[in-house]
């Protein structure tokens, strides 16, 4: 179910519109990162981006921060940090507006999809937005920061702090990512 960053859409098989997977163009640096999220939002579907709300914005300006990606000034910031060999995906793409039991189970049974898919793209870096992420890729939620399972593919997998934590704690989370970034030699950091 991945598509063209022209797609901003699929169609799931039971026939319900949901947002595509992002992934680097042809033309561009394969994907040596991914972020991952929990859930594929409604409004995410509606504007067909990743990442457009307030709270997405402001942990996508944290991975900005952090050197993740170089932002423009352009409106939708996956479509700038893909084309520099990021991707997204959401662990459900079944739309859903909140965590309840049944959104926690869709993505547990989708998750070894993705995973799936992040290994056979060979991904060095996870980026999980969420808790959920973490849990799902890697066994556990473990604290916000480098988890210290990895994947089972042997990529490195780093959990968002809280979009709601303090900002000096975020800042220490986020330093690691930052660290990280500039001291190994991954995808377009090579």
């Amino acid at each position: 179910m991945t598509a063209s960053r022209r797609e901003r859409l699929t169609t799931l098989p039971d026939g319900t519109l949901t947002l595509a997977q992002l992934w680097p163009a042809e033309d561009e640096p394969p994907a040596w990162a991914c972020i991952v999220g929990g859930k594929t939002s409604p409004g995410a579907i509606t504007n067909g981006h990743f990442y457009l709300g307030p709270i997405g914005r402001r942990q996508m300006g944290r991975l900005a921060d952090a050197g993740l990606y170089v932002p423009t000034d352009e409106p939708f910031q996956d479509e700038v940090a893909a084309a520099q060999g990021i991707g997204f995906v959401n662990l459900s793409q079944v739309p859903r507006s909140k965590d309840d039991p049944e959104t926690l189970t869709l993505m547990r049974e989708h998750s070894p999809a993705v995973e799936a898919e992040l290994a056979r793209r060979d991904v060095e870096l996870v980026i999980s937005m969420w808790r959920h992420g973490a849990r799902e890729l890697a066994g556990s939620e473990g604290r916000p920061g480098f988890h210290p399972n990895g994947t089972s593919w042997g990529a490195e997998l780093f959990r968002m702090p809280s979009p709601y934590a303090r900002a000096i704690e975020a800042v220490v989370i986020m330093d690691e990512l930052r660290d990280f970034l500039e001291h190994h030699r991954l995808g377009a950091h090579r």
